[in-house]
């Protein structure tokens, strides 16, 4: 630990040495930093304190709202705006249905052979929330017990990561659903058009829940060759949506960019944390966490 300061000492006639001052250090063990790391970025670098579960909510609703922040702040909405403004142009002219639509079914679904219509079917699976949420949670929560473990702490950050996102995007994926009323591909006879309240088909859940986990993961890593990965790979529930003409393309993107930006609140969260230490503080009537923040 260094001295965070000096105390001059008499030793000797007219002689003054310097000794180290610690009282202003906390005890060892009783902090715990958040720095970046090589090749992953942002993951709690702990000492030797055990993390305990309610340790681990805790400090995670704490992160959850400042990610809300991050999501609602100016630069947050502007993107919100733009996303929303590309998919408005896309479902109210005839790109959905005239151009995308009749494109993908005649060079894929009708194509001779179906090899690729099934191929592009099975990432369906990724968007599942059945499937996904309850992964992203117990990733998520068992960092207690696998943090000792290759890449446990990692897979545990990543959980964290994509459960904070599926929170932060998902009330506005419902609300578009609602606000814009777009309906499935043949569904009504507005075909792709925005029709407020009239549907809840707008934006597509499987597009934005199949994206967050690899999004998440992608924001983590420094490598440009698995973060280009990543980013590939999360487009893919969304495709298979427009494969099996579930859902029109202004759709699966605007699932998409929600997940991308909600994942990018909470990146920015991390990223905020560099450098904030932790301290319990305790006293007879009330327990709490002293925030310690170093620029």
């Amino acid at each position: 630990m260094e001295p965070t300061g000096s105390n001059p000492v008499l030793s000797g006639p007219g002689v003054f040495t310097l000794e180290p001052d610690f009282s202003a250090v906390p005890p060892h063990g009783e902090g715990v930093s958040f720095l970046p790391s090589a090749g992953w970025a942002c993951l709690p670098q702990k000492d030797e304190t055990d993390v305990t579960f309610l340790g681990l909510v805790g400090d995670q609703c704490g992160r959850l709202c400042s990610d809300y922040m991050e999501f609602y702040s100016c630069e947050g909405l502007s993107w919100l705006a733009a996303g929303i403004g590309a998919g408005a142009l896309m479902a109210n002219t005839g790109f959905d249905e005239h151009f995308m639509r009749d494109a993908f079914l005649d060079n894929v679904v009708l194509a001779p052979s179906d090899e690729l219509y099934e191929m592009l079917h099975e990432p369906k699976f990724l968007g599942d929330g059945w499937y996904t949420i309850p992964v992203f949670a117990v990733a998520a929560f068992s960092e207690p017990l696998i943090a000792d473990l290759p890449c446990g702490e990692v897979i545990a950050h990543w959980g964290q990561r994509s459960l904070r996102a599926v929170a932060v995007g998902g009330p506005p994926v419902l609300a578009l659903q609602w606000l814009t009323g777009g309906s499935r591909p043949g569904e009504t006879l507005a075909n792709s058009r925005w029709k407020p309240l009239r549907d809840n088909n707008g934006v597509s859940g499987h597009a934005f829940l199949g994206a967050v986990p690899f999004v998440s993961a992608a924001k983590m890593t420094d490598n440009l060759w698995l973060k280009a990965g990543f980013y590939t790979v999360s487009v893919l529930p969304a495709l298979s949506r427009v494969n099996d003409d579930k859902h029109y393309f202004s759709q699966v993107f605007l699932g998409w960019w929600l997940a991308y930006l909600a994942a990018s609140a909470v990146d920015r969260t991390e990223i905020g944390l560099a450098g904030l230490r932790l301290y319990p503080v305790a006293t007879d009537n009330e327990v709490g966490l002293l925030f310690e923040r170093s620029f």
